[in-house]
């Protein structure tokens, strides 16, 4: 079965999840996660060619700015975090509005979440290290082109972030940990905004991304595990900034998005006939930008934004 992206099928995805249903216990579960979310549907209205989809998020996004920290929360009232600042400057790059983040507070705070002599990053002050968080803090300040590769303080990071690969060749949470695709994908876009690309273990790197596409023709996101639609974002754009998109089989792994397409309720789903959500959606949706699709516009590897939507030094 081929995929047929059905736009307006999307669209009405995207447009439904724009008014809060109070009576729904998902959305209290999912209520920090507010500014996030902003994103992926403001993004999908972009890549689908539909910017006016939904109502300008610009309110909201200065409702979660907290003043104290510098930063933005997830929801208005809650406290700053590295996932929801960089969530809020990707928003003011789709959105064409630089002056909405007031990059002399935000910067210092991306900062404060760097440790000067270990490298590693938290998400906020209370919060494990996490190549996660890591890719959050450059990828915001290289937006706000507040990023010198060669700033004194990278170094460190730099450091951190190349212990964090494994003999297999994948990146983990932290050094010594399980490589997974998810953090393989925040530690080389991280790499790749620090200009430090060379200093990888290149082949088992390559080896372990192409071991993630399965005989369904989906990604997975570490040995053993089943294939997830999301994983077609992060192994995908793992290679594409690797130079090296073109060994994904997409004719296979078209066939496998299309048995998670909701013909029904529009949207993508994580595994064939499961419930499609915004999350899936979104990267599903992104990894099409990759490969590229004639229906989705360009998505650049390492921000995750429509090329596009990027300041002119960085597209």
């Amino acid at each position: 079965m081929a995929l047929e992206l059905d736009v307006l099928k999307l669209c009405k995805f995207v447009k439904k999840h724009e008014e809060p249903n109070l009576d729904s216990l998902l959305h209290w579960m999912t209520e920090h996660m507010y500014l996030t979310g902003l994103y992926y549907g403001i993004m999908l209205s972009q890549l689908l060619g539909q910017p006016s989809l939904l109502k300008s998020p610009v309110n909201s996004i200065q409702q979660c700015y907290d003043q104290t920290s510098g930063g933005y929360g997830g929801a208005p009232g809650y406290p700053a975090h590295a996932l929801y600042t960089y969530s809020a400057v990707q928003l003011a790059c789709l959105l064409k509005e630089p002056t909405l983040i007031d990059a002399d507070k935000v910067v210092p705070y991306l900062w404060s979440l760097v440790d000067p002599v270990t490298g590693g990053v938290r998400g906020d002050l209370y919060s494990d290290i996490d190549t996660r968080f890591c890719y959050c803090v450059l990828g915001a300040l290289a937006l706000l082109q507040q990023l010198d590769p060669h700033d004194p303080r990278c170094e460190p990071v730099r450091q951190h972030l190349l212990a964090c690969q494994n003999d297999d060749g994948g990146f983990g949470l932290f050094p010594d940990s399980e490589s997974h695709a998810g953090q393989t994908f925040c530690s080389l876009a991280s790499l790749a905004l620090l200009e430090s690309l060379d200093g990888l273990k290149r082949e088992p790197l390559l080896a372990w991304l192409q071991q993630r596409q399965q005989s369904d023709g989906g990604f997975n996101g570490r040995p053993e595990k089943t294939s997830d639609s999301c994983y077609s974002w992060w192994v995908g754009a793992s290679l594409s900034i690797l130079g090296c998109k073109d060994s994904i089989n997409t004719t296979s792994l078209e066939r496998f998005l299309a048995t998670v397409d909701s013909q029904e309720r529009g949207g993508f789903s994580a595994r064939p006939d499961e419930t499609p959500d915004l999350f899936h959606t979104h990267f599903t949706v992104a990894a099409l930008g990759l490969l590229p699709s004639p229906k989705v516009d360009p998505v650049h590897p390492v921000f995750c934004l429509p090329v596009s939507a990027l300041p002119e030094a960085l597209q």
